[in-house]
C-alpha cells in the first residue's frame, strides 16, 4: 500500500503524539536539558563518561571499495523528499525546544500510577500465588 508523503507525516505525528515524553538525543548536550528531564523522571545520570565512537571494520571498508555505492537519481529523489517530511516531522516535535527553557513538570508519582506495568513486580506476584495455591493443596 502506499501512502502520500503528506499521509506518511500525518501517521506519524499520530504515533508520536501517543507518547508522553519524546527525548531529543541532540539535546543531551545541553545540561540544562538534562536537569529537566532527570526533575521529570526524579532520577539522575552521569553524561560526563567517556563516550564511545563509531568504528568501522576493515571488512566494511574493503565491501565499500569493491562494491561502491551507486544511488540512481530517482532514488535521490525519493530520499530527498522522504528526508524535508522526516525533517518537518523533527522541527514540529523539536522547535518548543528552541528556547533553552525546558518547562518540564515535576516528577509527580501519580502520573505513572495509571500506566504502568512493572514485569519484575507482577512476576513475583504470579509466583506467589501459585505457592499460595500449592500450599493450600
Amino acid at each position: 500500500m502506499n501512502f502520500t508523503l503528506d499521509q506518511q507525516y500525518d501517521l506519524a505525528m499520530q504515533k508520536a503524539s501517543k507518547f508522553n515524553f519524546i527525548f531529543v538525543v541532540e539535546k543531551f548536550k545541553d545540561s540544562a536539558y538534562i536537569e529537566a528531564v532527570e526533575r521529570f523522571f526524579n532520577v539522575s545520570w552521569h553524561t560526563d563518561e567517556e563516550r564511545g565512537s563509531p568504528f568501522c571494520e576493515k571488512q566494511s571498508h574493503k565491501a565499500n571499495e569493491q562494491y561502491p555505492l551507486e544511488i540512481r537519481n530517482d532514488t535521490r529523489a525519493s530520499l530527498t523528499d522522504l528526508n524535508k517530511v522526516d525533517l518537518k516531522l523533527y522541527h514540529r516535535l523539536t522547535d518548543c525546544l528552541g528556547s533553552g527553557k525546558y518547562n518540564f513538570p515535576n516528577f509527580d508519582e501519580k502520573r505513572w500510577d495509571m500506566n504502568t506495568y512493572n514485569f519484575t513486580e507482577a512476576k513475583a506476584k504470579k509466583k506467589a500465588a501459585k505457592v499460595a495455591k500449592l500450599d493450600k493443596s
